[in-house]
């Protein structure tokens, strides 16, 4: 079942502080009625009294308040009016995490502001209203790995004689940009290869000699005995309309690189056309099915991407279920599409090549990234990889909080998107966004204090295979009297995370304030961090030497007062293009061992600084900078890092000064 959770109230403790106050006042009134006894100057003598009373009274439970509300590491919802926030940090916090919101949809990109400024005066914040609540509305039924147990068993292939002939024609969108015309589409002749209890496997006649049969086979077998069973256990589906009443089909071929899909080539795909009865060829295959490039070698790979292709098709199969009949559209909205397919595929736990890129892309720069966005093609971010990773990040985390029934119970809902989820764990898109955002950042950073909204199967700042997560990036911002300041764009349903330092004038608190248009949906949340945390900077200049090879000169500064144990400095396009394997020949990372034989030394003391020359980063990226992200741990095992954008200068191009792993250029 769907698991309730709590949201971040601090209105129930701001009420038991006021009724303190009233307390307090009744001996103020006291105080007041006792002068009346005492005639005309000894009135004014306790009305004063009275007053100075009340203002004391005032700061020492505004004091006690503020005391009570910045509590490490406990988060603070602002509130938002007329598209801004401001409030006020004590003296005696640490450095201050901001987690800045934009949950406009529909909306373009956002100018956001936010400025800091020394200050003596501390109020109370003013504190976002309690989000609404209510129960869920669908059931996520019995536990997955349960269910699966109680799937019916199929008949054997032999027990079965094949519906379809061993060859017949496919076609597929390769040209033009009208899906309407007849011209479009391209006819392949396939055979089939292999047939399984549930599924038949077509090859391209063209790529005859890229697929063996054993290869055939064993993906034929990799459906019936492993990614059908676990995929209707997870989504909840007992049974499945079928559009051709058979075996699901799976075509190889070589042509799904130029399937007319969005930008860029893919490697999997699945039509919502090819399921619909009413579309004759070319416009659609009347068949249950899902194309995987052929060119593909066997491995775990291939098999990833079965399971994520299947989960698209069976999670379209169950919106178009015989409530609506087959062929009328509830198809799910594209980022939480995405989302289910995502979670669906880690589960197999086959490989996560199709995941890992875009998490880590999504981490380098969150606020690039929208996370609503209901049809990809129509934004033009289908091959988006930074958007992927926030809908896997995002439903994960939600399923994490609510139970590994959650899939199931959105795939088996007639509602589409925000309002499927919302009804689905019974909160508001705005709560989730908001604890999800700050489980981001904070989740593996103290690994001995895990809070309750933390990531339980995921650790943002640890390995994910090969690729090295260190959450999500961060600019740093130092108050000053002038008002420090950064701007900012982000898109709608984006988010960007900002540490504001403690101000250096001894006794004095930080004024923060953020700013953006009414209609932003400007979201606040401020999280007090540890006042030992350490906090590192990096930056980086680098260049292409005379083999073509990428190479930099790195400098790496602890900013926090506290030792750092180098543990990991990793690189990689801050943008991945369309072709995964271009993003992973430019990927790379340097461990320990590596890191000290390039700077000398792995241990970087408190305030120190340590540098590396000439260090090789391989094969430079194909276009756009690079994003270099240096990892390491404290004595107290918290997990902190440090970013630089750099671009990859030609080898006759004068080396400019080192890039800061500062705020880029918005």
């Amino acid at each position: 079942m769907i698991r309730p959770q709590p949201s971040l109230n601090l209105n129930a403790a701001a009420r038991r502080k006021s009724c303190l106050a009233s307390r307090f006042g009744l001996i103020v009134g006291g105080l007041a009625a006792c002068a009346g006894m005492l005639g005309r100057e000894g009135a004014q003598t306790a009305e004063d009294a009275s007053t100075s009373v009340s203002r004391l009274a005032g700061r020492v439970f505004d004091a006690a308040r503020v005391r009570s509300i910045w509590r490490e590491p406990r988060p603070v919802p602002i509130a938002i009016r007329d598209g801004a926030a401001e409030f006020e940090v004590p003296a005696h916090a640490g450095p201050t995490l901001v987690v800045v919101a934009t949950l406009a949809r529909g909306a373009g990109p956002k100018r956001v502001t936010l400025r800091a400024r020394p200050t003596d005066l501390v109020r109370p914040p003013r504190l976002a209203a309690d989000p609404p609540r209510h129960l869920p509305e669908v059931s996520a039924g019995e536990h997955p790995a349960v269910a699966a147990r109680s799937l019916p068993t199929r008949p054997r292939a032999d027990q079965e004689t094949a519906s379809e002939s061993a060859s017949r024609p496919f076609w597929i969108l390769v040209q033009g940009d009208d899906p309407a015309h007849a011209g479009s589409y391209r006819r392949v002749e396939a055979d089939r290869r292999a047939m399984g209890s549930g599924c038949e496997v077509y090859v391209d006649r063209d790529d005859a000699e890229l697929v063996s049969d054993a290869a055939a086979g064993g993906l034929a077998r990799t459906f019936d005995n492993a990614v059908d069973p676990l995929t209707r256990a997870l989504l909840g589906a007992d049974r499945l309309p079928r559009v051709d009443g058979g075996r699901f089909t799976i075509l190889l071929t070589r042509r799904v690189r130029d399937a007319r899909l969005g930008q860029g080539a893919v490697d999997g795909f699945v039509r919502a056309a090819d399921f619909d009865a009413n579309l004759a060829p070319p416009f659609g295959n009347r068949r249950d099915m899902l194309t995987l490039n052929s060119a593909l070698p066997d491995g775990a790979y291939p098999r990833t991407l079965l399971a994520h292709e299947y989960a698209h098709a069976m999670l379209l199969m169950l919106k178009r279920d015989g409530r609506a009949g087959i062929g009328a559209s509830r198809d799910e909205e594209g980022w939480l599409d995405e989302a289910i397919a995502h979670v669906v595929e880690d589960a197999h736990g086959y490989s996560r090549a199709n995941l890992d890129h875009r998490v880590s892309a999504y981490l380098s720069r969150p606020e690039r990234y929208p996370l609503v966005v209901e049809d990809y093609h129509a934004a033009g971010l289908f091959r988006s990889h930074g958007c992927r990773g926030a809908t896997y990040l995002f439903l994960r985390w939600c399923v994490d909080r609510y139970g590994e029934g959650l899939p199931a119970a959105l795939a088996r809902s007639s509602l589409r998107g925000v309002a499927n989820l919302e009804a689905a764990t019974g909160s508001s898109f705005d709560d989730l966004f908001r604890r999800w955002s700050v489980a981001l950042f904070m989740s593996g950073l103290e690994p001995g204090r895990k809070q309750a909204d933390d990531f339980s199967t995921l650790n943002p700042r640890g390995p994910f295979d090969d690729w090295e997560l260190a959450g999500p990036w961060f600019a740093s911002v130092e108050p000053d009297d002038a008002g420090g300041a950064i701007a900012w764009t982000s898109q709608p349903t984006s988010v960007r995370y900002v540490v504001v330092e403690p101000s250096k004038s001894a006794g004095r608190g930080v004024s923060i304030a953020i700013a953006s248009t009414a209609d932003a949906g400007l979201q606040v949340t401020a999280v007090p961090l540890p006042a030992s945390m350490s906090r590192l900077n990096l930056q980086a200049r680098a260049r292409v030497d005379a083999n073509g090879r990428a190479r930099c000169d790195i400098e790496i500064n602890e900013r926090g007062g506290t030792p750092i144990r180098l543990s990991s400095l990793a690189w990689e396009p801050l943008s991945p293009g369309a072709d995964p394997a271009a993003t992973r020949a430019a990927h790379g990372s340097l461990d320990v061992l590596g890191i000290a034989r390039a700077c000398g030394t792995s241990a970087l003391p408190a305030r120190g600084r340590l540098v590396g020359r000439n260090v090789e980063l391989g094969k430079p990226p194909t276009t756009g900078p690079m994003i270099l992200k240096v990892i390491g741990t404290d004595a107290r095992g918290r997990r902190v890092a440090a970013w630089a954008e750099v671009e990859v200068e030609p080898q006759t191009r004068h080396a400019g000064p080192i890039a800061s792993g500062g705020t880029p250029p918005a």
